[in-house]
């Protein structure tokens, strides 16, 4: 028999090894359908997975969602199999390579668990979590659930998780459950340090003292219009710095169609003399 380029062995799954990826679903926020991005961190051993839902797929959400995961289940995952995701490589490289982005280089160096990436158009290479999004989808985002507060939403599915483990396995026939308490016992301990989630940007204001991330503007005050000010980036905050780090403003970060915040406290003497911004 000839051999095929086409074949693949299945993949081996050892207990403490993750794949992570995105899904989107609908949800009712604020009377309206809107979608929005959850992030799925399955076990294959256990058949086990984690999930959470935020408001976007960039690497600041990212990596507040996998540092959430690690320090939920109290360990860290030994090796864990990603896409070729923009929050995590910058460029693919010949040889199996990747460039990865300097957010996800501080956070793995941080964590110390083993990073792996499919190749290009190899869905197949984490396939339990691509089946685990869909699994996550259909029974716990559809039909669409309402949010009133993300934290409290994302609070409760915790606990929905942890009930999904009281089936049993598809193949090993024992309860998940009772298979994720292997993969935790071969989790990596977590550092003495929990990560801090935030980027730092030196940014320009314009004319009107705003600077602006990835799309959205955010005031700072009419004292650093055209100036550089210091801006200190979380997945909910913007947060303006003078050159010494003391606070000028502080935003919360805008996702969806607003496209401007605006903090009118350090605007109030330039209005009173009668100024237009």
């Amino acid at each position: 028999m000839e051999a095929t380029d086409e074949a693949s062995l299945p993949l081996e799954s050892s207990p403490g090894d993750a794949q992570v990826d995105f899904g989107e679903a609908p949800f009712k926020v604020e009377g309206e359908i809107v979608e929005l991005p959850y992030l799925v961190m399955s076990f294959p051993y256990s058949n086990a997975f984690l999930v959470q839902v935020f408001e976007s797929q960039n690497q600041d959400c990212f990596l507040e969602r996998l540092k959430r995961f690690f320090h939920y289940i109290e360990g860290v995952p030994r090796r864990i199999r990603f896409d070729n995701l923009s929050p995590a490589v910058k460029k693919i490289l010949p040889h199996g390579k990747r460039e990865l982005t300097e957010g996800f280089e501080r956070f793995v160096l941080h964590y110390g668990f083993e990073y792996e990436f499919c190749n290009p158009g190899s869905g197949n290479e984490k396939g339990h979590v691509e089946a685990m999004v869909k699994y996550v989808r259909n029974n716990f985002f559809l039909p669409e659930r309402r949010i009133f507060d993300l934290n409290e939403f994302n609070a409760k599915l915790w606990g929905e998780v942890e009930k999904d483990r009281h089936r049993p396995h598809y193949e090993k026939k024992e309860k998940i459950s009772q298979l994720f308490e292997e993969d935790k016992h071969a989790f990596l301990h977590l550092p003495a340090k929990e990560y801090n989630c935030v980027r730092y940007e030196t940014l320009k204001a314009n004319k009107y003292g705003f600077v602006q991330v990835d799309t959205k503007k955010y005031s700072t005050s009419p004292r650093y219009a055209k100036q550089e000010v210091l801006v200190a980036i979380t997945y909910n905050q913007v947060t303006i710095l003078t050159d010494v780090n003391e606070k000028i403003v502080s935003h919360k970060r805008i996702y969806g169609n607003a496209s401007k915040s605006m903090i009118w406290q350090p605007y109030l003497s330039l209005m009173g003399k009668g100024q237009q911004l």
